[in-house]
């Protein structure tokens, strides 16, 4: 077996760090001779490591002033209009996979779900929680609430491609309308933060949502918390 040159070794480990937000997005990397030190190698072998990270767009280096982490554009979650998850950060490219952590029908559940889903005239719900990943990274956390009338099986069926949105559409004939949702910010509690791959009190972006059919009845409440190194991008018209 070929041996992998401590140069990618070391640009592995750059990007590991990158990934996790060890090093997060616009910070400054340590200079070629901390590096150095760091690994035990030549500054030569670290400039290599750093050409492959520069080659990938994963950092760039400014002259007499360092090299900086890029922003990953897999990384950007696009909201320009009411889509699933995955074709939010799909539409960049990126690669994404769920994690199911609950898929059962409840009638236990949170006064704001309740609330939320009131006229829907249901006391039965699917909730659906997943840990939502990009590129193999963990991103965001969901909590979704689905009235059982709208989709008697979901607790039983598998997604469509991963998809709730898909799901509800091509299995249950539900037609997507509109969604009302607040966006604030968080701090990451002791089991976001083990959910997340994050240390606890990191800050999460947090999305409140309350979606409904083309008939105007609720068919989604959903709480997320992203990650803060997978920001949002919105294009907002002029009116």
């Amino acid at each position: 077996m070929a041996r992998v040159p401590i140069y990618r070794v070391i640009a592995d480990d750059l990007l590991a760090q990158i990934s996790s937000g060890d090093l997060p997005i616009s910070s400054q990397l340590p200079t070629e001779a901390e590096l150095s030190t760091r690994y035990g190698v030549s500054r030569m072998t670290v400039r290599q490591a750093m050409d492959q990270l520069e080659s990938a767009k994963v950092i760039v280096r400014l002259r007499g002033s360092g090299s900086y982490v890029r922003e990953a554009p897999k990384r950007l979650r696009g909201m320009d209009g009411l889509r699933s998850f995955t074709a939010e950060f799909g539409a960049g490219g990126a690669s994404v996979a769920s994690r199911i952590v609950h898929q059962e029908t409840t009638s236990a559940v949170p006064r704001e779900v309740t609330d939320e889903l009131a006229t829907a005239r249901s006391t039965q719900f699917v909730r659906l929680a997943r840990v939502r990943l990009v590129e193999g990274v963990p991103a965001a956390y969901q909590e979704s609430w689905i009235p059982f009338s709208v989709a008697p099986g979901l607790a039983r069926d598998e997604l469509i491609d991963g998809s709730l949105y898909r799901t509800l559409a091509e299995r249950y004939s539900v037609e997507l309308g509109w969604a009302s949702q607040i966006i604030s910010t968080s701090l990451a509690t002791k089991q976001l933060a083990g959910l997340l791959d994050e240390k606890p009190r990191s800050p999460l972006l947090t999305i409140r949502r309350t979606t409904y059919s083309k008939r105007n009845v609720p068919i989604e409440f959903v709480r997320s918390w992203t990650r803060e190194s997978f920001p949002l991008i919105q294009r907002i018209e002029a009116d």
